[in-house]
């Protein structure tokens, strides 16, 4: 039986796998990557502000909101990613950093 120290290897080692192959097969840098999905930058904006103000949880609805109407842009599925990761929900992290890995263009 595993034990929370354990658990928190994995986690450290699934992220630190996920931050590594984020940094060599994403070929885009963030900046340009947000600019391609320029027309919904407000909301992108808005999570981030929110995420500033303490305001998590809506920050998190419009991080994904964000990311329904751009599922390729793989820095927002990162944001989204930490919010989870900072407030507790690993699991929601690792999913999250997941999706980004599979949205990273080829």
């Amino acid at each position: 039986m595993e034990n929370k120290s354990d658990n928190k290897m994995i986690l450290m080692n699934c992220l630190i796998t996920f931050l590594l192959l984020f940094l060599f097969f994403c070929p885009l840098s963030w900046a340009q990557e947000l600019k391609l999905a320029g027309k919904h930058a407000k909301i992108f904006e808005r999570a981030i502000a929110l995420e500033k103000e303490g305001k998590t949880t809506d920050a998190a609805a419009e991080y994904r909101l964000y990311l329904k109407k751009n599922k390729d842009v793989v820095p927002a599925y990162f944001y989204l990613g930490n919010l989870y990761w900072n407030t507790g929900f690993k699991d929601k992290a690792m999913e999250t950093y997941k999706e980004a890995a599979k949205a990273c263009p080829t």
